[in-house]
């Protein structure tokens, strides 16, 4: 069984469906109950190209079914994406029954940039990382270690991120919940020191004004210790965090509790 997240509702299930189907096992997919839509296509997909009823299997639902295939002795294995949160509960709860699991959690991602970075290169690619699928992607780049004098860059990585324009290259994220926790997580962030460069709070798209959108946020003078830096907001925010030297940047990354990918400009 796979238990997928609501991001990627195509390219997550496609991390394991050819695998358990080509290795001979029949599959249970299980969508975030939020994109349950896809998943429904895929399996239509399946059974027009001629895969036997009852080999691929849809279910959907939320905290329940999720407890349901960790507990059914049928099933063998489980994969699991999503938050760590959770992603420790299933673990824990499918390996109990002596399942297989492997189940992935969350991520915090860190750039480190220097003095000497290209710049118009730098400022383009990080604010392309940090709001693509508006920020909701495990690869999102979420912490930007500045090492000494990089002004003139972080000054142009504003530029660039005020291109990207909620409703026309900047999507919606996935609910009010969700929108509601990026912004409080700026406004504690900002409330505890740091200093807001870009400020997404509050977007609104003519025509879709009910829309959930945060539009791109660009963070200075994060502290380390402070919950922006440590936690994944899934949103297309970037936190600044100043170091004096490549040393002090590793650390900093080193850290922290999350990881995925790592980058220096």
């Amino acid at each position: 069984a796979s238990i997928t997240p609501f991001n990627f509702p195509l390219m997550v299930p496609n991390w394991t469906i050819p695998n358990a189907l080509v290795l001979g096992n029949t599959m249970i997919l299980k969508p975030s109950q939020l994109v349950p839509i896809s998943s429904t296509r895929i399996a239509e997909l399946l059974k027009e190209a001629g895969l036997p009823d009852g080999v691929f299997n849809v279910v959907n639902g939320a905290q329940e079914t999720v407890e349901a295939i960790c507990d059914n002795p049928h099933i063998q294995a489980v994969t699991f994406v999503g938050s760590t949160k959770v992603a420790k509960i299933v673990y824990r709860r499918a390996t109990s029954q002596l399942k297989r699991a492997l189940c992935l959690g969350g991520a915090k991602n860190h750039l480190i940039v220097l003095p000497d970075a290209h710049e118009a290169m730098a400022a383009s690619n990080i604010a392309a990382s940090m709001s693509g699928c508006a920020g909701q992607r495990c690869m999102a780049a979420s912490a930007m270690i500045a090492v000494g004098q990089v002004d003139h860059i972080i000054q142009l990585l504003c530029e660039e991120s005020k291109k990207i324009v909620p409703g026309k290259n900047l999507g919606a994220v996935i609910s009010q919940e969700a929108k509601e926790r990026i912004e409080r997580y700026i406004t504690e962030a900002e409330q505890q020191g740091a200093k807001v460069l870009v400020d997404g709070r509050g977007a609104k798209v003519e025509g879709m004004e009910e829309g959930y959108y945060v539009g791109p946020t660009v963070i200075d003078f994060v502290r380390p210790d402070m919950k922006i830096a440590q936690e994944e907001v899934f949103g297309p925010v970037l936190s600044i965090i100043r170091a004096k030297s490549v040393d002090e940047a590793i650390r900093i990354e080193n850290s922290n509790p999350y990881g995925n990918a790592a980058s220096v400009f």
